[in-house]
């Protein structure tokens, strides 16, 4: 996944570093850059724009990286933090990562990219899957009336995350097989037709048809 066409705030006290850092962005992966040199003035940029990611220099004027984490996430901005530290220094809190200075741009801006990626793959603690509560971090499904409690196991888990990502759009086998199996395209196996039957038992019952995890051409789908 890529950063490209998105915007990242930047904040630092040291005019040359967000410099140089807005300028790896915009040529790297013509991202945009949105620089402050102070909490106060980050918290009002991010008034008036949405962010994917914010880069926090441990060095500003009126906080340190960990007060605007602390604050960013009390306003409700909960996009992933890099936290640039001094050896020694220490970065904490949900989203929220280091990188020791000094560091090559180019190692800031794949660590960028490998934070805004799981982020957004980051399913909800719980999604509703027809009449069950899906429960991510566990792997379970509940059921809202009876409370039933019918557990994935991680392949199966790894389907319907990627369904759920997918927002109802089709996925197609090759790419389950790829991201589930780390299978290559056109590869010859029935692996994920039997996964997806398992799945589909636990959801649906025995049921004829397929309403909830539906087979379309070439791939799969939630009905939602």
């Amino acid at each position: 996944m890529s950063i490209a066409g998105r915007r990242i705030l930047v904040a630092s006290a040291d005019a040359a570093l967000s410099d140089a850092i807005a300028e790896q962005l915009r040529l790297e992966r013509s991202t945009e850059a949105l620089c402050c040199d102070s909490l106060a003035s980050a918290l009002a940029s991010l008034g008036t724009a949405a962010v994917s990611a914010v880069i926090a220099d441990d060095g500003l004027p009126d906080a340190t990286a960990r007060d605007l984490h602390r604050a960013l996430r009390l306003t409700g901005v909960t996009v992933p933090i890099i936290a640039l530290v001094a050896p020694g220094g220490e970065a904490d809190g949900e989203g929220m990562e280091p990188v020791v200075k000094p560091f090559r741009l180019g190692a800031l801006v794949a660590r960028l990219e490998d934070l805004v990626e799981r982020a957004e793959r980051r399913l909800p603690d719980t999604v509703v899957i027809g009449p069950f509560d899906f429960r991510s971090g566990s792997g379970l499904l509940v059921h809202r009336s009876s409370g039933e409690e019918r557990r994935l196991t991680d392949k199966e888990a790894g389907i319907l995350g990627e369904l759920i990502r997918a927002g109802g759009a089709v996925v197609a086998r090759d790419v389950l097989l790829a991201r589930i199996w780390g299978y290559r395209a056109g590869v010859e196996t029935r692996t994920l037709e039997t996964h997806v039957w398992r799945l589909r038992r636990k959801i649906e019952g025995d049921r004829s048809g397929s309403h909830i995890l539906v087979t379309a051409p070439g791939g799969y789908r939630l009905e939602t």
